[in-house]
């Protein structure tokens, strides 16, 4: 059976090839971090934040894809981009149904996007599992404050960001 997991064999990843992994990342985090800060103070992602964090993973992914050995404990490159695109169309689906049939929203489409992008650069299950989580923490916050409605941005990039180490690093470890 073919894991969608890179696989512990280490192979040399020069030290460009390093920058460009890090360069990648401190503009998705930046971006992500904007982008939550904006949500914060007007309730919405800018496209053009998740844009950047969409297109710095994308880079990332492409880094990864070429040296097998960058980020073993995150699903293959192929199995991240496949996996962002199923998730948001998903989640978009899932959100056009429950428009339509509660008449009620979930997540808005920023939001969805939002998760998308983070699924790109760590894989759907991962990015759900951040996604959900922070949702779930942001909507507790949120129902003890008494407020109605929340940004679910900060919640999300926090948890995401926290995902991401935690998977990264081998320390949390989801089977595909």
């Amino acid at each position: 059976m073919h894991s969608l997991i890179a696989s512990a064999t280490t192979y040399e990843v020069p030290w460009l090839a390093w920058l460009g992994l890090g360069i990648c990342l401190a503009v998705i985090f930046s971006a992500g971090f904007a982008a939550a800060v904006v949500d914060v103070k007007r309730r919405t992602l800018p496209n053009i934040c998740v844009g950047i964090m969409f297109a710095a993973a994308l880079v990332f992914q492409m880094i990864r894809a070429v040296y097998a050995g960058a980020f073993p404990n995150l699903p293959l490159p192929f199995a991240c981009m496949w996996g962002c695109i199923l998730l948001m169309v998903a989640f978009f689906l899932f959100e056009m149904l429950l428009r339509k049939t509660a008449d009620a929203s979930g997540f808005g489409a920023g939001d969805i996007k939002f998760i998308g992008a983070w699924a790109l650069l760590m894989g759907p299950v991962y990015a759900l599992v951040g996604g959900a989580i922070g949702a779930l923490i942001g909507a507790i916050v949120s129902r003890v404050k008494k407020e109605s409605t929340f940004a679910v941005g900060p919640w999300i990039f926090a948890l995401s960001l926290v995902v991401f180490v935690l998977s990264a690093s081998g320390a949390l470890s989801i089977a595909f």
